[in-house]
């Protein structure tokens, strides 16, 4: 089992590497940003590390991935280059593959600990047929784009911190079988239409407490209704918010006004502020009130 930091010199020294499977060690540190300049990458799986850092945006430009892989029924594998079997987490299932490997396009991030946005760069790897980032402290929203990657069989985003609406793109991904947006912070209407519609298991959804739709027995109508209605809270909290700051406002201004208005007031604060015997203070001043010292009297 291998420890520490993703060695640069792969990103360096191996430039016609096609598969790279680092998953189930315990590296730590960021994802290099140079291993976009591995030009023949398709299968990239750090799965189950302990990486950390954002997903570098140079992975958009992993220029084998954006090309789809032609499969045809004339496609030959018996001179496969692939000798050894390498396991992938395909579709949900732990499956074994050898020959078709090349026709296998992915990226297996899921199991570590990478932070912030998905970087819209990746929508442009439409060669993907794969992509799993769970389980990590992904959040922002899913790329509005995300539609882009039109050969995406299996999309596993599941047990991250993503927020906002599922994209509507999503719809338009003809070939996706296994979708997995569980255990995020997701909210609003689930798109339907097209491939969606056949995705009809609500565990794709669970423990998003804002969505609402099919396949998931939440009445977009009901969740309209208790958004109204905490809403409704919500601003009630704020009325009675102003109504005490306000309170607090005029109660200050009238005891300011009082203060300088009403003289015997005046009197006892400074008592009470300078220490002196407030009847002492009291009778001098009511003295030095009663005595005239006008010209006519001197």
């Amino acid at each position: 089992m291998f420890s520490g930091d993703i060695p640069p010199w792969i990103c360096k020294d191996l430039p016609s590497l096609k598969i790279l499977s680092l998953k189930s060690n315990n590296f730590t540190g960021e994802i290099p940003s140079d291993l976009s300049y591995l030009s023949q990458l398709q299968l990239l799986d750090m799965s189950n590390n302990g990486l950390i850092g954002l997903i570098p945006r140079s992975f958009g430009n992993l220029s084998s991935m954006k090309n789809p892989k032609i499969i045809s029924s004339e496609t030959s594998f018996n001179g496969s280059i692939y000798k050894d079997r390498i396991d992938i987490i395909w579709k949900g299932q732990e499956l074994t593959f050898q020959k078709t490997i090349q026709l296998i396009t992915g990226i297996d991030l899921s199991g570590n600990s990478l932070s912030e946005c998905i970087p819209d760069d990746l929508t442009n790897l439409q060669g993907l047929r794969f992509l799993n980032l769970s389980k990590n402290n992904l959040s922002c929203g899913i790329p509005e784009d995300i539609g882009s990657l039109k050969n995406l069989e299996s999309l596993d985003l599941s047990s991250n911190g993503f927020s906002g609406q599922i994209p509507s793109s999503l719809t338009s991904i003809s070939t996706l079988a296994i979708l997995n947006l569980s255990n995020n912070h997701l909210s609003g209407k689930i798109p339907t239409g097209n491939q969606l519609q056949t995705l009809t298991d609500p565990s794709i959804y669970i423990n998003n407490f804002g969505l609402c739709g099919f396949p998931l027995n939440i009445s977009c109508t009901n969740y309209s209704l208790a958004s109204d209605e905490r809403y409704c809270r919500t601003c009630e909290d704020q009325y009675l918010y102003y109504f005490r700051m306000a309170g607090v406002i005029f109660g200050f201004w009238l005891w300011f006004g009082m203060f300088f208005s009403i003289r015997t007031l005046r009197y006892v604060i400074f008592c009470f502020v300078d220490g002196m015997d407030c009847k002492k203070r009291w009778a001098f001043s009511k003295l030095l009130e009663s005595l005239d010292f006008s010209v006519d009297k001197l």
